[in-house]
């Protein structure tokens, strides 16, 4: 506790050295309002302060969050709505006139059918820098698209934009723009007329201006003194938490203690019952063992007059077994002489059929011939497959003669078909028996084939005709004849 109090004074023995070492001039117009500083759960994007050292706007402060890491500006403004004068949250993002122009092509080619123009809305018809575009009244494809683009704004660009004084490219921080998809705040999209400068030098500029606000006395002594009763006021309450700590620990001992005393007593007076029980079964079971030996004796007595009467049956059966073993040796020496001719028997039976076996299932008479079955039973086998393959050939043979037979009548017939064709196109065509020389074309057809003829006629006077005509068919065939006509 007492590193702790030290602790805590230390820290605020240093904060005052420094507060007071930044204060040289202090006036009462440069008092900070905690709305104004960053102090506050929710910082807004906008600091001003009511004297002049800090009337313009810090657009970015150090320690705010951004939709982009450069350029979109995520703005937490109040909204009064006149209708429910209720204060609602707007998020608002700034992009440029080339950001615009870029979006405005991709989404166009996202939703092709989607008429809102947003070059015209936000930069043709928007010279004033007065108008917005609400996300909230458009489609909902259009809403997604525009913050799908701008979470991967540099997967869309070919040419990537760079921040001025700077070599870093323009990028989006997607979390932040996943973010704004699911806020149920209004979104509004405006135009703005630049893009800021890189982090470093936005960065520095923010120090210097911050090093032109002057701390007020009065909000410093302020500050500590609330400081310093809050650490008093832990400091008490951590006291008053250990005494209260303390008066429960020491209820909890006194009453562990009375509870291990009871159980102790409830132990010794269970170890006196157990003995008490265990003197008593151990009676119980000596007077069951007791009963059990003269019940054993009697059954001793009964047992013993019941054996002598099974020694004298036995030895009577034993009298009765000597006379059948004897009578069974008879009978042993009557099977063995049985045995004895059954094996002679069975000697002469596996010669003969060793006989057999080698003369007659292990040879065949094939046309008065003696000849081995097993070698005769390979030659066939041998044979067979000879004959198999002779078959096979064969059979391939007359395939192939099958299939070359088809082929030939085919063209046989097709040649055939062509001829006709051929000659039917020559006898039809129309010569003119009038005109000293005429000529004339005809076509024929028949089955598969179709023929072209042409033919000329010379008329050499009225008694004699010379013809001549020649046909092509589809195989590139010519078939040509001619004639001499006579009257008189």
């Amino acid at each position: 506790m007492k590193l702790k109090k030290i602790a805590i004074l230390s820290l605020s023995l240093i904060y005052s050295m420094n507060a007071f070492s930044i204060a040289k001039t202090i006036t009462e117009g440069d008092f900070i309002s905690p709305e104004n500083t960053y102090l506050n759960d929710n910082p807004i994007n906008s600091t001003s302060l009511s004297s002049s050292p800090m009337k313009n706007e810090i657009t970015r402060p150090i320690l705010d969050e951004f939709v982009s890491d450069f350029y979109i500006y995520h703005m937490n403004s109040y909204h009064h709505s006149p209708s429910d004068n209720s204060e609602k949250t707007v998020e608002i993002i700034r992009i440029t006139d080339e950001i615009i122009r870029k979006m405005d092509k991709e989404i166009r080619k996202i939703i092709p059918k989607e008429n809102f123009d947003i070059e015209k809305t936000l930069i043709t018809d928007n010279q004033f820098r007065d108008k917005s575009i609400d996300l909230d009244n458009t489609s909902g494809n259009f809403k997604e698209a525009v913050l799908g683009y701008l979470a991967n704004f540099s997967s869309h660009t070919d040419t990537p934009i760079l921040i001025p004084n700077s070599n870093e490219p323009v990028s989006f921080n997607k979390n932040k723009i996943d973010n704004l998809a699911n806020t149920k705040n209004k979104i509004l999209i405006q135009r703005h007329h630049r893009l800021p400068d890189s982090k470093l030098n936005e960065l520095e500029k923010n120090i210097l201006r911050g090093k032109g606000v002057s701390t007020p006395k009065e909000t410093v002594l302020k500050l500590e003194d609330n400081f310093v009763k809050k650490i008093t006021a832990i400091q008490n309450k951590q006291e008053e938490q250990d005494q209260e700590r303390n008066r429960n620990d020491n209820l909890l001992d006194q009453k562990i203690h009375q509870t291990i005393n009871k159980l102790n007593r409830h132990i010794g007076e269970t170890n006196e019952n157990k003995d008490t029980i265990d003197n008593k079964n151990n009676i119980n079971k000596n007077r069951t063992k007791i009963l059990s030996i003269e019940h054993m004796s009697n059954t001793n007595a009964v047992n013993s007059n019941t054996n002598k009467t099974n020694i004298k049956t036995n030895k009577d059966n034993i009298n009765i077994n000597k006379n059948k073993i004897d009578e069974n040796a008879d009978a042993i020496d009557e099977s063995r002489i049985t045995i004895i001719k059954n094996t002679n028997n069975i000697t002469e039976n596996t010669l003969q059929i060793n006989d057999i076996k080698e003369n007659t299932i292990n040879s065949v008479d094939i046309n008065g011939v003696r000849l081995p079955l097993k070698n005769h039973l390979s030659h066939l086998y041998n044979q067979q497959s000879t004959g198999r393959s002779q078959f096979n050939a064969l059979k391939e043979n007359f395939e192939h003669f099958k299939s070359d037979t088809q082929n030939r009548f085919y063209k046989v017939e097709k040649r055939a078909n062509q001829g006709i064709a051929s000659v039917a196109a020559m006898s039809n065509l129309p010569f003119t028996d009038n005109a000293t020389f005429s000529t004339a074309i005809g076509i024929g057809n028949y089955r598969n084939a179709t023929a072209l003829a042409w033919g000329m006629q010379y008329r050499i006077n009225e008694n004699i005709k010379v013809r001549a005509s020649t046909a092509w068919n589809e195989s590139n065939s010519w078939v040509s004849a001619g004639g001499v006509g006579i009257s008189w």
